[in-house]
């Protein structure tokens, strides 16, 4: 995976994949979330489609998650400890986190 991230670096700044939502993807999601992608923020996706809220859809392997790392913030403490602040709940946001 590190060769593939560094050559989708070189080509732009951001780098997206999908990854399913079921359990049957859960190491997948973890290793994901530990290499620096977060969701990218245009919810669930299902068979090529963005679901509106409350579509009907089936928990399978067509049911995505959108992913992005984005390769400007990559070394940057300062950016990292923003980006740590706003995914931790509010009540852990107090507690110093470096």
């Amino acid at each position: 995976m590190d060769v593939v991230e560094q050559k989708a670096a070189k080509l732009s700044d951001m780098v997206y994949l999908a990854v399913g939502v079921h359990s049957g993807y859960g190491a997948a999601q973890t290793i994901y979330v530990k290499r620096g992608y977060i969701p990218d923020g245009s919810g669930v996706w299902y068979q090529g489609k963005q679901l509106e809220q409350y579509a009907p859809c089936c928990n399978d392997d067509d049911l995505l998650l959108f992913m992005s790392k984005n390769y400007k913030l990559v070394g940057c403490v300062c950016c990292l400890v923003v980006i740590i602040q706003i995914a931790l709940p509010i009540s852990a946001r107090s507690r110093s986190i470096l």
